[in-house]
């Protein structure tokens, strides 16, 4: 969130994310009207800053955020709080291929994704798929111990495995 990263001054923190080894950073309560000053701290870093994108998002500001987007562009899938969900939001694959439409920056889909088949779906009309909720919930879940760690090991790869042969759900 944007105010700890205040707190730390932006340049001091570029520098230490960099030397971290970060690439990316994502700043959830970031205002838009303030994305061209931190990308000009990070980029000096070379951290990119990711934005984001959702179903209710204008095609205005979206060529703002397409704009402003370093890595890629976060696109939240749903309208509502993150975590897994049993399907995708109706619509997203008309959503996507709109938002497409008006940005070049590569388009990442988040908020639900949650199996190896759905994460097959976005796969197909997106360039990459976050799982975030649903990694969380499990390394939560599992607990300690070198069983856990392959159990983790295998859902990973069976993740990876979906988004990298879409075709095959």
């Amino acid at each position: 969130y944007a105010n700890p990263l205040l707190q730390a001054g932006l340049p001091a923190l570029a520098r230490h994310l960099s030397s971290a080894g970060a690439q990316g950073v994502i700043v959830p309560d970031l205002p838009l009207g303030e994305a061209q000053q931190w990308n000009a701290m990070f980029d000096h870093a070379g951290i990119a800053l990711i934005l984001f994108a959702t179903p209710t998002t204008p095609p205005a500001r979206l060529r703002i955020v397409d704009r402003l987007s370093r890595a890629f562009i976060y696109y939240v899938s749903l309208t509502g709080v993150t975590g897994e969900r049993a399907a995708l939001p109706p619509g997203l694959a008309a959503r996507l291929q709109a938002v497409r439409r008006v940005v070049k920056t590569p388009v990442c889909v988040g908020f639900g994704v949650s199996t190896p088949r759905q994460a097959a779906l976005v796969a197909k009309r997106a360039e990459g798929v976050i799982v975030g909720s649903a990694l969380v919930r499990r390394l939560a879940a599992w607990g300690e111990g070198a069983a856990k760690r392959r159990e983790i090991g295998r859902w990973v790869r069976s993740m990876a495995a979906a988004v990298h042969r879409p075709s095959g759900c």
